[in-house]
């Protein structure tokens, strides 16, 4: 079995935005209970998939070579801090993402229903498209984030990517099994 899920990379400046971000929080809370995201973690989930044989692996590239080459390349950008599922009761500490044009949104639901047709387990959450920071630990309340202003920095999406994810107790390690291009306009 293996561990996958599908996600669309970010730049490496919306990387060291987001990771000047987290330094924002940490000096405005020092000691937060938060296992904070490295760089190499960092990307716009769009589907978890949870543990799969090898031949719904080779199901779920099928649906993306055949979703992916529909939707063009488009800019998503940072928006605003949050945290799921509530900033007073934060559990996942985000960027929360968005695309004019929300091509995003409408890719997810074809991957979705994609999936679902195919009796491959996907949630039933709706599509929220963020940038994790962290994840916190134990019962915490953030200082400071309305302070924290988020640059509204853009990046191309070019790609989807599916991902496998290795557990391990320093954290998740996320390597590429396949990627599916966006058609260029």
């Amino acid at each position: 079995m293996t561990r996958a899920f599908i996600a669309l990379p970010t730049s490496a400046k919306i990387k060291e935005e987001a990771l000047g971000i987290q330094e924002e929080i940490k000096k405005l809370n020092e000691n937060a209970p938060v296992k904070w995201v490295d760089e190499d973690g960092m990307h716009i989930t769009i589907e978890f998939l949870g543990d799969l044989e090898d031949y719904q692996i080779e199901k779920v590239k099928e649906i993306l070579k055949n979703v992916v080459p529909h939707y063009p390349v488009f800019n998503y950008h940072l928006s605003f801090l949050d945290a799921f599922p509530h900033i007073s009761h934060p559990k996942v500490l985000v960027i929360k993402v968005k695309d004019k044009k929300r091509v995003g949104h409408y890719f997810y639901s074809d991957i979705h229903r994609s999936l679902k047709e195919n009796n491959l387990e996907s949630s039933n959450r709706p599509y929220r498209p963020h940038l994790t920071l962290g994840r916190v630990k134990a019962h915490w309340k953030p200082d400071g984030f309305k302070k924290i202003e988020v640059p509204k920095t853009f990046w191309s999406v070019d790609r989807a990517i599916l991902y496998k994810s290795k557990l391990t107790p320093p954290g998740s390690i996320y390597t590429s099994m396949a990627e599916f291009k966006f058609k260029k306009e």
